[in-house]
């Protein structure tokens, strides 16, 4: 049985159909999962556990390549905690130096310096390709980096680096890869997108699918409620206006959303939903440092600015993974590090207790109208709905 699933999902699929057959998804059948399995050997970005993979098979002197690396430094940007992104060797015959290019990479990755290697070699490509023999560039290039001199040649020239080119280019072989750059997103190999928004469109795609597959012994129903209130530089959002609140005819998240005209209490319907969830319904992103509105403003941590987070008034590092608890009292805040936010805290409201009827001293909850769809929850019986 699926979870998660989001009533704005099929407008979603509905792009995605029409990109996807412009940019062409396919399958890769038979071994292609445990050929596209992260293994300790693999030069990464990103978060181990990301919902998403990013495989890039590429040649540092394929000027392809070279242009997608900026694309995939600016996915990477975009998606710090969602994707993670893998590098792996595929040096063509028609390229003379590839080779030589790959193991300076892989000398620079035993000192911990491989991606900045991977970012040199690309943004220097012009320089160094058309060399006679490029190897002593490569070792000026290490020690602006500040490697070892010494070590960086011997790594250069290991057997160890050549045998993990090898490798990568052998598994490259064995999933169909016959040119540079070629993706695996989540072990599906896709046409290389033409730009960052349909490189990002097919990533969303691909949260959701995460999200809309994840089976129902991971949580259960539940029916609970939390406080929440957020201020970008000192001024509250009004999540009453209509384009947050879920309604038959503006249906949001099934699981967890706004509604009935309140901005301050948000309803929780499956224990393993999360803020994350919450905020990408409404058309916002939440990280650990940053911010994303529906607008499409930005409010990262930087030198002037941060953004905070506090759970029954207790600061927490980051709660876009987080899923609330019953009558929570939720509180985001983005402005100066050292603003005191104790008055903010004190605005977030109390009401959910009405709405779980902990306090009926207060009075009783409305009627709740159920906003999912054909084959959704709705189709059951929930306390307080119609």
């Amino acid at each position: 049985m699926s979870v998660f699933r989001r009533p704005f999902f099929w407008f979603i699929v509905g792009i995605v159909v029409i990109v996807v057959g412009a940019i062409g998804y396919s399958q890769i059948g038979g071994g292609a999962d445990q050929l596209t399995q992260i293994v300790s050997e693999d030069w990464s970005k990103g978060p181990q556990d990301a919902p998403v993979t990013i495989v890039e098979y590429g040649d540092f002197q394929c000027p392809a390549c070279a242009s997608y690396s900026a694309l995939m430094q600016s996915v990477h940007e975009e998606f710090p905690d969602e994707v993670q992104i893998v590098f792996r060797h595929f040096p063509l015959q028609q390229h003379q130096h590839a080779r030589i290019a790959a193991f300076a990479a892989e000398a620079a990755g035993q000192q911990e310096r491989f991606f900045e290697m991977h970012d040199m070699l690309f943004e220097r490509q012009r320089s160094w390709s058309g060399a006679v023999d490029p190897r002593e560039l490569f070792i000026s290039y290490g020690e602006e980096l500040g490697l070892n001199r010494d070590t960086f040649i011997k790594d250069m020239d290991a057997r160890s680096s050549r045998q993990k080119v090898d490798k990568d280019f052998q598994g490259g072989t064995a999933l169909g890869v016959n040119s540079t750059p070629t993706f695996f997103l989540n072990g599906e190999k896709i046409k290389n997108p033409s730009g960052s928004e349909e490189f990002s469109l097919l990533i969303r795609a691909a949260l959701i699918n995460v999200a809309v597959s994840v089976d129902s012994s991971e949580g259960e129903e539940v029916h609970e409620h939390a406080d929440l209130k957020m201020y970008i530089n000192g001024n509250s959002i009004d999540f009453t206006q209509e384009k947050y609140q879920s309604s038959e005819e503006n249906p949001r998240h099934e699981y967890t959303h706004l509604h009935d005209g309140n901005g301050d209490v948000l309803h929780k319907h499956f224990s393993a939903v999360t803020l994350g969830d919450f905020f990408e319904s409404i058309g916002m992103s939440l990280s650990s440092s940053c911010l994303t509105v529906d607008t499409g403003e930005e409010y990262c941590t930087n030198g002037q600015s941060s953004l905070k987070f506090f759970v029954n008034g207790e600061a927490r590092g980051s709660l876009h993974t987080y899923s609330i608890q019953d009558l929570d009292q939720v509180l985001i805040s983005y402005g100066s590090p050292h603003e005191d936010v104790t008055a903010q805290i004190a605005s977030v409201s109390d009401d959910s207790c009405i709405y779980s009827e902990v306090c009926p001293e207060r009075g009783t909850p409305p009627e709740e109208s159920c906003v999912g769809g054909l084959g959704t929850s709705c189709g059951t019986d929930h306390p307080h709905d119609e």
